[in-house]
């Protein structure tokens, strides 16, 4: 599943059968504090936490940085706010930056066949097309600042983190992007709000959420919030860690594999999302015995009107937890505005576009309250409830600008939430109206519905299947953006969706924190009645299709964590491969694919590119071989080089070869003459170079004087055996 949160607005992009979920948060500038720490798990049903399994985590960072600030500042911004969460003691996590050019190969780590000296050689390294703007997962965790249009959050979102991860709660990747279309970034602590943000405050936090650290929803004292508080405090208050924040890392990640704890203020609370998608805490691990243990929160609220509060759980039933900004909850309770019907010493605040329903809070003193355009730091200070980016501004609906003053607009921020901002440039056409082109539009896309028409009607814009409303399907524009024109989605059982005419089993079922998805009817019992990542369960709707763990169904190229997950039986690098024998097997590799061992000792193996390593030459692991197999060679003083794996009691070699058994299942091909066959650890006395029939020996490029046998001299063989160290190190720390 795929899942995001985000500081002003949940928005669920697309469903993976393998139930990653992806993290999206944003910042809102007000003040803040903190309560404990907090973590979320694989979904709302699970206890498996969601964090990294592996204690190196490298990212990348996008050359250009931001282009508010000179030089590579912002980059290193970015680089200290990661230097900062490793430097906590009990924490072990290492976060290291990669490298797209691989300077002892020369080679573009990830574009093919491009050679480089230097990182900014290769086009990978400025991709700017990462999930938090919509895109798919590349298999890099990458930061960028989004400077063009492709920034559709609003201006009110800093930055949005999506965090990848599987059913297990494994993160598989996470990537940032930071709004550098309406909003400046700065160093400086003291340039605050009106569209000046804090990037030392905003990276910490965003890194925070990077590796599964989530909001601390209320409840700590403003003099000291913690940088994983839902909104960014001013002056750069935020942008150090707290006591808490540092026990979140340690919790997630510890040092020595056991976090220890001493009262249940150690121990976190857990973040998910409820129906109307706000965030709110589903549970509290517990200290005993000085390891956390999960506990439920308790149903009974004990708080009372007007009380802070950071659930509703701790509010007397029927009262609610009613936001007043994103670092205050308070205890209220339903109210008409038009009748005053709340308590003395509380005032009814209706809701935009509600006449009738409103939540009573307690009525502020005529000095505190200030007029929009006033500055604040807490939404209670502003006649209209409501303080944001240091401001305090008119809270509107989204979508009527009516409830908005004149010359203004509703510009939308937060969950259902809009602020009134002027309206700027000449009047746009609404959704539906006719058109020429996009700019005529307010929702920025002009498409026509058939090819024949000659004008086009504005529509909304969508970022995929399942984005628009009944009766409309999301297509893709040849300008390069997509729009919801009329028709019916169809969309696959698994996809998300929000209503049952999307779908092609025409059901959309709730699914946790997947939000909605497409299911169809199935036979309980009957796995093959369910595509892969579902399983048949009862339901009301009758035996119905629900997100499950895959059962031997992945295809090659998906993700995966087990064998028992894929068609193949084979899992690896995380990714399912079509099963083949190394010695029997490289010719049921399809296109220019071999087969490569599984573990080292071992004829099992698994389809995967060849490398560009020619056979013969030295080798450190059988990944960068053309054969895909690096081993000792018989002809080489039992050096590793890139060979032909064969069968020691059936000949499998090419004419005048021989096979070097290497263990009871596999050998090694070398050329027949005057050489022997030696077990591993013996000695090379001659003979011929390793190679196919059709593969004679060739040269190592290395100008030496060579032994009997062609072997290099001493001093050749320790300048090969340092490059390739050299490569191995370069090629570990991208692969961890």
């Amino acid at each position: 599943m795929l899942h995001r949160t985000a500081h002003f607005r949940p928005a669920i992009r697309k469903f993976r059968v393998l139930a990653p979920i992806a993290l999206a948060c944003t910042l809102l500038l007000t003040s803040v504090s903190a309560h404990a720490f907090s973590v979320t798990t694989a979904s709302k049903y699970s206890k498996k936490l969601k964090r990294y399994t592996k204690s190196k985590v490298i990212y990348h960072l996008h050359p250009a940085g931001s282009n508010d600030m000179p030089g590579k500042a912002s980059l290193d911004v970015l680089r200290k706010g990661f230097a900062d969460w490793m430097a906590i003691g009990c924490g072990n996590l290492k976060f290291v930056e990669g490298y797209h050019c691989n300077l002892a190969m020369k080679k573009c780590l990830y574009n093919s066949g491009k050679t480089c000296s230097k990182d900014s050689d290769c086009p990978a390294a400025f991709n700017l097309n990462v999930m938090p703007i919509g895109f798919k997962n590349n298999g890099r965790n990458e930061l960028v600042f989004t400077e063009g249009s492709k920034w559709t959050h609003g201006s009110y979102v800093l930055g949005v983190t999506v965090a990848l991860h599987n059913y297990n709660g494994y993160i598989i990747e996470s990537d940032i992007a930071f709004n550098g279309l309406q909003q400046q970034w700065t160093t400086d602590p003291n340039k605050f709000g009106k569209g000046w943000s804090h990037l030392p405050s905003v990276a910490i936090h965003e890194q925070g959420h990077f590796f599964g650290v989530m909001h601390n929803l209320g409840g700590w004292s403003q003099s000291d919030p913690p940088t994983m508080a839902p909104t960014v405090m001013p002056y750069g208050i935020s942008a150090t860690l707290s006591t808490d924040d540092a026990k979140a890392i340690c919790f997630l990640n510890p040092k020595g594999g056991k976090y220890q704890c001493k009262t249940n203020a150690d121990c976190p609370y857990v973040v998910h999302r409820d129906s109307n998608s706000n965030e709110e805490y589903t549970a509290k691990y517990k200290c005993q015995s000085g390891t956390c243990v999960w506990g439920q929160l308790s149903s009974q609220g004990a708080k009372s009107l007007g009380d802070s509060c950071i659930s509703q759980s701790e509010c007397k039933k029927p009262m609610y937890c009613q936001p007043l900004s994103g670092s205050q909850s308070v205890c209220s309770q339903e109210c008409n505005p038009q009748t005053k019907n709340c308590p003395s010493g509380f005032t009814c605040y209706g809701y935009q576009g509600q006449p009738t329903k409103g939540a009573c809070i307690k009525a502020p003193g005529s000095a505190t309250k200030k007029k929009n355009g006033e500055t604040c730091s807490l939404s209670t200070e502003c006649a209209s409830l409501f303080c944001i980016q240091g401001s305090c501004e008119q809270k509107c609906t989204p979508g009527n600008d009516a409830t908005c003053g004149t010359g203004q607009v509703c510009q939308k921020v937060t969950g259902g939430n809009g602020v009134c901002v002027k309206k700027t440039g000449p009047v746009l056409k609404k959704e539906g109206e006719e058109c020429q082109g996009p700019n005529e539009c307010a929702t920025g896309v002009c498409m026509k519905d058939d090819i024949q028409a000659t004008v086009g009607h504005c529509r909304n814009k969508c970022t995929g299947p399942g984005d628009c409303g009944k009766g409309y399907k999301c297509i893709s524009h040849g300008e390069g953006y997509q729009g919801c024109l009329p028709g019916k989605e169809n969309l696959a059982s698994g996809a998300l969706c929000k209503f049952d005419e999307q779908c092609a089993g025409n059901k959309c079922i709730l699914a946790g924190d997947s939000g909605k998805v497409c299911s169809q009817s199935c036979t309980v019992g009957q796995p093959a009645t369910c595509p892969c990542g579902m399983a048949c369960q009862n339901s009301t709707q009758g035996p119905t299709c629900f997100p499950s763990k895959p059962i031997s169904c992945l295809k090659g190229g998906e993700l995966c964590t087990n064998g028992g997950e894929c068609a193949s039986t084979v899992c690896a690098n995380g990714k399912c491969h079509k099963a083949c024998d190394i010695v029997t097997g490289q010719d049921s590799c399809e296109g220019d694919q071999g087969c490569m061992r599984l573990v080292p000792g071992g004829v099992k193996g698994y389809c995967t590119t060849r490398g560009n390593v020619d056979e013969g030459k030295f080798c450190l692991g059988d990944e960068v071989c053309v054969t895909l197999f690096c081993d000792k060679s018989v002809t080489h003083n039992n050096q590793t080089r890139c060979g032909i794996p064969c069968s020691p009691t059936t000949p499998s070699c090419g004419a005048g070869q021989k096979c070097n058994p290497l263990s009871a299942t596999y050998g090694a091909c070398y050329v027949s003459g005057d050489a022997p066959i030696v077990d591993a650890g013996g000695t090379d006395t001659g003979g011929g170079f390793v190679g196919g029939a059709n593969n004679p020996p060739a040269s190592s490029g290395c100008s030496a004087s060579p032994t009997r046998g062609g072997a290099p001299t001493p001093a050749v063989l320790f300048l090969i055996a340092a490059l390739g160290l050299l490569v191995w190190r370069k090629k570990a720390a991208m692969a961890v």
